[in-house]
């Protein structure tokens, strides 16, 4: 632990409750903490690049690469490596930002399924209120892993877990619990998100 440095990046939108739980963590652990508050800077990069009618994922990425602007800087400032928390759920769906949270030096969970990841948090006593908040990455308000997705962790891993074992759709549908039609979107998503953890493509003599 005396080795790890946390850094918490929040925004306007952060929920009070997420400063409480990083901070209590952080010091049960013995880990080392800080509060690096990026809302300021996104605004910033928002006046130079937003344009009218965007999205709020467009500025959510925009906060999400500010994060790694912020541990890379640390990461050399340190002589340290960045320890992505990308698990598999989100890897194979494409939920996260490319250059963004999908950056990383070492991705220790990107083999273990979201549930998989709740179940080795209680074995190593994260606390049960962590474990069972609702999941969002934090970059706006009411924003949730599950309502983007259209589908609970509980039931996309399921689906996830048959599929890369050459499921078929109706096979999908059956393990999670899902529809077919759903089961379809899984795997369409899955297909189209690959180049987000894939290398940059180049050509055979580079």
């Amino acid at each position: 632990a005396d080795k790890v440095h946390a850094i918490f990046m929040p925004v306007d939108s952060t929920p009070k409750e997420d400063y409480r739980q990083t901070e209590s963590m952080c010091q049960a652990w013995g880990v080392r903490y800080d509060i690096i508050d990026i809302q300021s800077v996104s605004e910033e990069f928002g006046k130079m690049l937003s344009k009218p009618g965007d999205d709020p994922l467009q500025k959510g990425n925009m906060m999400s690469r500010c994060r790694m602007i912020v541990l890379f800087d640390a990461a050399r400032r340190e002589r340290s490596l960045v320890f992505g928390t990308t698990n598999r759920s989100e890897l194979l769906m494409g939920y996260m930002t490319k250059f963004g949270d999908g950056a990383e030096d070492a991705s220790p969970i990107c083999r273990l399924y979201k549930t998989q990841v709740w179940e080795i948090a209680r074995l190593i006593g994260v606390p049960e209120e962590i474990i069972s908040k609702v999941p969002t990455a934090g970059l706006w308000e009411g924003q949730t892993d599950e309502a983007e997705m259209g589908v609970t962790y509980l039931a996309l891993d399921k689906a996830l877990n048959v599929m890369e074992q050459g499921a078929s759709d109706a096979e999908m549908a059956s393990a999670a619990g899902i529809t077919e039609t759903k089961a379809a979107e899984i795997r369409s998503q899955v297909s189209r998100m690959m180049h987000k953890h894939s290398p940059a493509y180049a050509p055979d003599d580079c």
